[in-house]
C-alpha cells in the first residue's frame, strides 16, 4: 500500500440508450483510424462512504471504496460540474494489497486523516452501493492520443440508514484520457455526438444515485451512536 496518488482524471462521458451501443461505438471508432484493441472486463463494486448527514458530499467530496475483480482500492475524488460530457476532478487513490472487512474503519492513514478533518465526531456509514459491469478497450486516437474506452452497466443500492432499495440500471460510456491533450477528447466526443447524438453525462454515477434515490441532507444533531469515538 502506498501514501496514495494525486491527480486530476479527465474523462468523457456519455449516457448510452443501452448495452447494444457497444459494438456500433467500437466499429465507428475503428472506421475513422482509431486503434481499437480489447481489453479484460472487469466487475467493479463502489461502496460511497459518508456520514449520516453527509459531511463530506456538503465539502464536494466523495469517498469510495471499490473491489475491481478482487483488488481494492480507496479513492477520494471532488465532486464538480461536467461540461458537455467532460468531467475534469482531484482524486487521491490509494490501492489496498487485499480487500478489508468493514470498509468504514480505513486502513489507509493520507485518507482517514483527510476524512477526520471533515468528519470529526461523526463516524462513516456505507451509503451507497453501485455495481458495475465495465467492459474495456484501450484506443489510441488518429493524433495517437491513449484513452481507456470502458462501457458500464450500473445498478445501485442505497444503504446507510435508509431502508435498502434499488433504482433501475444505467448504461455509460466513459473514456479516460491516460495520455495526450484534452482536446483528444473532444475530438472523439465531436465524432461520436454527430453519428449517434448520445447526451453528455451532467452527473457521476454517485451523484446519478443521490438523485435517483432523492437523498434529502439531514440538518439534526448526530445521533449519538454514529457521533461517538
Amino acid at each position: 500500500m502506498n501514501d496514495g496518488i494525486k491527480s486530476t482524471e479527465i474523462e468523457l462521458k456519455l449516457v448510452l440508450p443501452g448495452p447494444e451501443a457497444e459494438v456500433v461505438v467500437v466499429a465507428c471508432l475503428r472506421e475513422n483510424d482509431y486503434m481499437v484493441e480489447d481489453l479484460d472486463a472487469v466487475r467493479n463494486v463502489d461502496t460511497y462512504l459518508d456520514t449520516f448527514d453527509w459531511s463530506l458530499m456538503k465539502k464536494k467530496l466523495s469517498l469510495r471504496y471499490r473491489v475491481s475483480n478482487g483488488a481494492a482500492v480507496y479513492t477520494l475524488k471532488s465532486i464538480g460540474p461536467i461540461e458537455d460530457g467532460i468531467a475534469r476532478r482531484m482524486e487521491t487513490e490509494v490501492p489496498l494489497e487485499e480487500p478489508v472487512d468493514v470498509p468504514t474503519v480505513i486502513p489507509v492513514k493520507r485518507i482517514r486523516k483527510l476524512v477526520d478533518r471533515i468528519i470529526f465526531p461523526r463516524k462513516l456509514l456505507e451509503q451507497i452501493q453501485v455495481r458495475t459491469e465495465r467492459r474495456r478497450y484501450r484506443v489510441i486516437s488518429p493524433a495517437g492520443a491513449e484513452i481507456e474506452l470502458a462501457f458500464d452497466t450500473s445498478s445501485f443500492l442505497l444503504r446507510g440508514l435508509h431502508k435498502p432499495r434499488r433504482t433501475q440500471k444505467r448504461n455509460e460510456m466513459e473514456a479516460e484520457l491516460r495520455n495526450g491533450p484534452e482536446t483528444a477528447l473532444e475530438a472523439l466526443s465531436s465524432l461520436l455526438s454527430k453519428k449517434f447524438n448520445y447526451s453528455p453525462s451532467k452527473a457521476s454515477k454517485f451523484e446519478v444515485a443521490i438523485e435517483r434515490f432523492k437523498i434529502i441532507v439531514p440538518s439534526k444533531k448526530p445521533p449519538e451512536r454514529l457521533s461517538a469515538r
